[in-house]
Parts: C-alpha cells; sequence; structure tokens
C-alpha cells in the first residue's frame, strides 16, 4: 500500500483541523503539536485510557484536580484517595477503612466506627434485627420496637422477659438501692433457681449458699424483744451459744439430743416402759435434750398434825388432823428446764399443825388441816387439803378441797362429840364425826385416802387421822393411806409416845396425825407429802 502523506487536515469550511509535524506528532485544534498527541481543546473517550503519563487541569505540586473529573468507567488508585465536602458514597460492593470513620459534623459526631470492630452512637439506632451481647450498663433508656421485642419502656419498675413480652413489677416487691429485697406475700415466696443471700444483721439477718445456711444471731433479750415467733423460726442464741427453734409455745434448743431427765430417786423397773422419779423432799427435776409427751405426776401435800388435849372448859380429847392434798396429772408434756420440786413435810402435833404444800410445774396440792385443840383458841377445826377434826363438845370439823380445785383434792374433817374428837378429812372420804353419847363416847376415824398406780402398783395415800378419845381404851384408827390413830386416855400409843397422845401419819403419804386423848398431850404429828414424776421410756 502507499503511505498517506500530509502536513494538516481541515474542515472543508477551514476550521479547525488535525495537524503533524516532520517529528510525527499530531496536534488536533492545535498546529504546533508539542507530544505524540497535543489536544486543543475538549477530548472526549468512551473507551479505555491508558497513558504512562497525565497532565491537564491538575495541580502539579499537589495532584489535586483543579476541574471537575468524570470518570464512567473502572477507576483503580495504587495510592490514596483523600476527598473533602462529600455529601454521598454509593457503594454497590466493600468499602475498606483502615482507620475507622466517623458520621456527623466535625463539632459533635453522631456516630464512629473504630478499626477494632466496636461502634459508639449518641443517638437512636433502628435495625430489622440483632445478633450478640448487649451490656446492661450500656442502655441507659428507650423504647423496645413491638416487631420484635415487644412493647413498653423500660423504667425500675417494667422489665423485658425473655419471651419478649413486658413485666410490671411490683414496687413493694424489688426495692432499688444498696440493697436489693424481695418480699413475699402471704403464701411466702417461691425462688425456682439457687437462691445466694449474705449479710444479714443480729436480729433478722440469715444467708443461704450453696454448702450452708445461716441463721440470724443475737442474744436472749434480743431474741425476746425482737424476733418473731411463727412456729419454726430459727435463731442462734449467743446466750446461750445454741440454735433454737420456737415450737408453737416456747423456744428450745433444736438439737437432735434424746430426752433425758433427772431429779429424785429414778426406777425404771417397778412399772414396765416408764420411768419413775420419787421426791420424798424439796429437789430439781431437769429435762434436757428433746421433749417428752404423755408424762404423769402425782402431788401429795404434807398431812395436819392431831390437836393437842385441851385445858380445863376445852375438853380433853381433841380432833386429828385432816389429810395433805392428792393430785394427779396426766398427758403432761416434759419440755427441757429444772423445775422445782416442792415436798411438804408434816404439819406439828402440838396444836399448830397445818401441814405445808406440795407442788411442781406450776401446780400445787395443799396440806392437810390441823386437828381442833387449845392452842388455836377454838375447837374448830382447821381448813386444807382435807380438814382437821373438830374437838369436845361437839365443834365443826375444818373444810377439806382448800383452796378449791377441779377434781377435789380432799375432804371434810368430822365434828367432835362429847368427850371425844373427829376424825380428819382424807383424800377419798371425809373423817367421822365424834359419837355424841356422854355413856358411851368413841372417837371419829379417820377418812380414807385414794389409791393411786404411777409408780407401777396401786398405793393409797392421804388418808386422815383418827380423833381423841376418852375413858375407854379405844382408839379411833386413822383412815387408809397413813392416817395415824387417835390417842386414848387408858392408851399407849403405837409409835411409843406418852399416854394419851396420837400416832403419827405415815411419812410420805400425806397422812393426817391422830388427836390427844387428855389434857395438854400433843397429837400426833402428820405425814410428810410426796412428787412423783413418770414418763413413758420408749
Amino acid at each position: 500500500m502507499s503511505d498517506i502523506r500530509f502536513n494538516n487536515w481541515k474542515h472543508q469550511s477551514g476550521t479547525g483541523g488535525v495537524y503533524q509535524d516532520s517529528l510525527g506528532q499530531v496536534g488536533i485544534g492545535s498546529t504546533i503539536p508539542n507530544a505524540t498527541l497535543d489536544i486543543g481543546g475538549d477530548g472526549y473517550f468512551t473507551g479505555i485510557v491508558t497513558a504512562t503519563t497525565f497532565k491537564g487541569a491538575i495541580d502539579a505540586s499537589t495532584g489535586a484536580f483543579t476541574s471537575n473529573v468524570t470518570i464512567d468507567g473502572n477507576l483503580g488508585v495504587a495510592g490514596t484517595i483523600t476527598y473533602e465536602d462529600v455529601a454521598r458514597v454509593d457503594a454497590t460492593g466493600i468499602s475498606t477503612f483502615r482507620e475507622g470513620f466517623g458520621v456527623g459534623p466535625l463539632t459533635g459526631i453522631a456516630l464512629t466506627a473504630y478499626k477494632d470492630g466496636s461502634i459508639r452512637s449518641t443517638g437512636i439506632i433502628t435495625a430489622s434485627s440483632f445478633s450478640g451481647d448487649v451490656a446492661a450498663g450500656d442502655i441507659a433508656s428507650g423504647t423496645v420496637p413491638t416487631a420484635r421485642l415487644g412493647s413498653g419502656t423500660a423504667n425500675n419498675t417494667v422489665f423485658l422477659r425473655g419471651d419478649s413480652s413486658w413485666q410490671v413489677v411490683d414496687s413493694s416487691s424489688i426495692k432499688n438501692g444498696s440493697d436489693v429485697k424481695v418480699q413475699a406475700n402471704a403464701s411466702g415466696a417461691t425462688v425456682t433457681g439457687i437462691l445466694t443471700a449474705v449479710g444479714g444483721n443480729s436480729t433478722e439477718g440469715s444467708f443461704i449458699s450453696g454448702t450452708a445456711v445461716g441463721v440470724g444471731t443475737t442474744t436472749t433479750a434480743g431474741r425476746n424483744a425482737g424476733v418473731g415467733t411463727a412456729t419454726g423460726t430459727l435463731i442462734y442464741n449467743s446466750t446461750s451459744n445454741e440454735l433454737q427453734c420456737w415450737h408453737g409455745t416456747q423456744w428450745v434448743a433444736a438439737s437432735v439430743q434424746p430426752f433425758t431427765a433427772t431429779g429424785g430417786t429414778k426406777n425404771t423397773s417397778s412399772r414396765s416402759g416408764w420411768a419413775v422419779h420419787t421426791f420424798t423432799g424439796p429437789g430439781t427435776f431437769t429435762v434436757s435434750g428433746q421433749s417428752k409427751t404423755g408424762a404423769e405426776y402425782l402431788i401429795v401435800g404434807g398431812g395436819g398434825g392431831g390437836g393437842k388435849g385441851g385445858l380445863g372448859g376445852t375438853g380433853f380429847e381433841v380432833g386429828a388432823g385432816g389429810a395433805g392434798g392428792h393430785r394427779s396429772f396426766s398427758g403432761h408434756t416434759l419440755t427441757p428446764g429444772s423445775y422445782t420440786v416442792v415436798v411438804g413435810a408434816g404439819g406439828p402435833g402440838n396444836g399448830t399443825g397445818d401441814g405445808p404444800p406440795s407442788s411442781v410445774f406450776g401446780q400445787t396440792s395443799a396440806g392437810g388441816g390441823g386437828g381442833a385443840g387449845n392452842s388455836y383458841g377454838s375447837n374448830v377445826g382447821r381448813n386444807g387439803g382435807s380438814g382437821g377434826g373438830g374437838a369436845h363438845p361437839n365443834t365443826a370439823g375444818g373444810n377439806g378441797n382448800t383452796p378449791p380445785v377441779s377434781p377435789s383434792q380432799g375432804n371434810n374433817g368430822g365434828n367432835g362429840g362429847v368427850s371425844t374428837g373427829g376424825g380428819g378429812g382424807g383424800a377419798g372420804a371425809g373423817g367421822q364425826n365424834g359419837i355424841n353419847n356422854p355413856n358411851n363416847p368413841g372417837g371419829g376415824s379417820g377418812g380414807n385416802g385414794t389409791a393411786n398406780s404411777i409408780t407401777g402398783s396401786s398405793v393409797t395415800r392421804a388418808g386422815g387421822g383418827g380423833g381423841g378419845h376418852h375413858h375407854q381404851p379405844y382408839r379411833p384408827p386413822g383412815g387408809s393411806g397413813g392416817g395415824g390413830a387417835g390417842g386414848s386416855t387408858h392408851g399407849t400409843p403405837q409409835a411409843g409416845g406418852p399416854p394419851s397422845s396420837g400416832d403419827p401419819g405415815t411419812a410420805n403419804t400425806g397422812g393426817g396425825g391422830g388427836g390427844a386423848g387428855f389434857a395438854g398431850v400433843n397429837g400426833g404429828d402428820g405425814g410428810s407429802g410426796i412428787v412423783i414424776i413418770a414418763y413413758p421410756t420408749s
């Protein structure tokens, strides 16, 4: 082919043109080309422009474009692109920021994305879904959209449940502050997981952990002053150094110690399956360990002394002593503690002979009334557990069951007759009256006592004494259960005392002493009382 050689091409109108110099440089719109391709004016390329160098509207010192640049195709940049005042970046692929980026005015960035992956926002975040952990301290307030988590506004009484519903909390149940208190209603509080409580105070605090349960520590005084008495309440008593439980009527040691009891004379063979403690004198009954139900006890007061022989117009023959009160109890519960036991001694037969009472567990049996005699200033029998007998001539016997209890603890003494004294009352019957016959006088017999099998065998106690008798060698008998026989003018007392004196009541039966049968002679002393406590050993 042949070459086309030209210096310039022009449009037929004579304007414009393409110029080529002898060096092969082509100018478009430029008559003196300064480069292989020198375009004098705008250039438009629809394809890819590849160049080893670029010259145009660019600041040579900074490399910045000094006029607008439009790129319709791909742009590859090996270095850094720096731009300012960009209203919008529209990217369809992945944008990578090596040092993070911020959103918002320079004076107050609203959102910042850091290169470690964290995001901090000062405004509202709206998202269609969320995955990840959220620290409760990072959520101050706000409303959760209904579409994902239900509806409601979180505050100190409203919280979001795990089932995406809102739960309103009674402000009286959960309280804010340094402590969080869970208060139960009348039916109590239910915890389905592990409950751990720490702390407490000296009167009501407690703690529960996985390996221990603690209760409030307090003194006996603090317990009595400020601890509730709902059945089953536990406290540690620092005064007695023991765990205590309120069992409905009193505080007891919450221990597994078995029941034990001491005091008196203990016998475990006289009554099968039972232990029997007998007190023939004052003492202490002590219970330790657990309580024991079904206990029984018997209390018999001291017997009254027989009357002293009268002087002058009072008559020689006087009344017998009444028996001490006889009372028995069953179905008693023995609880830990020390209990004082009082056993009344017999009343003296010197004319001042009321018998002393016996007592235990807050119950008392009265002593027997003394027989009528000259030292009383009257010939009337004395009142008591059972009444003392009256004297010559025809004076009244004393009243039994004084002070009154139910069932009755004793009976009345017999009235005096002519030259004869009345018998003392017994726990089972009243004393007999003296025979009112001057030609055939006879003293009144003592009233019988009452049988009891608390020891395993039937034993009768608390019989009244026999009245004093004149002339004949007849000695009126005391009642069954320890009553002493009355004295006689011609008789010798079985106990070896002086003639005409009454016999004493039997010791530890509460029997009444017999009345004297002659002037100035003492009656018999009353028998001492007894206290017996028994309980099942099984």
